[in-house]
């Protein structure tokens, strides 16, 4: 299940050792579905081993500031306070895909060293 990032729960998610996918968006972007839909894939078959969270950065006034989203729809993957990857902007549901899967292959090998 897709978790939500809120400015209740980013300082927790921040300090845990579990990778995070975490999608920051404003519903004025008119690819979110598409985008989202990656997610959800990702979401199903990954089923728990990584966090995968949605974030409406207009919403969230504290994880706004905290990570400082100029460029929306953004994609930050993490680990442990860690950023492994991001993309920012516009792109493909393709180009989303294949950014996670990089992300997903990189962490693993960090956890096998």
């Amino acid at each position: 299940m897709i978790k939500q990032l809120t400015d209740d729960n980013v300082d927790a998610m921040m300090k845990s050792n579990k990778a995070s996918y975490i999608l920051f968006y404003d519903d004025k972007i008119p690819s979110l579905d598409s985008i989202k839909k990656v997610f959800e894939e990702f979401d199903t078959q990954l089923k728990g081993k990584v966090d995968i969270m949605y974030c409406d950065i207009e919403k969230e006034s504290y994880v706004n500031e905290y990570f400082q989203m100029n460029i929306l729809p953004a994609v930050l993957f993490l680990k442990g306070g860690k950023v492994y990857g991001n993309l920012a902007g516009p792109a493909s549901a393709s180009k989303y895909q294949s950014i996670l899967k990089n992300a997903l292959a990189e962490l693993i090998s960090e956890q096998g060293k």
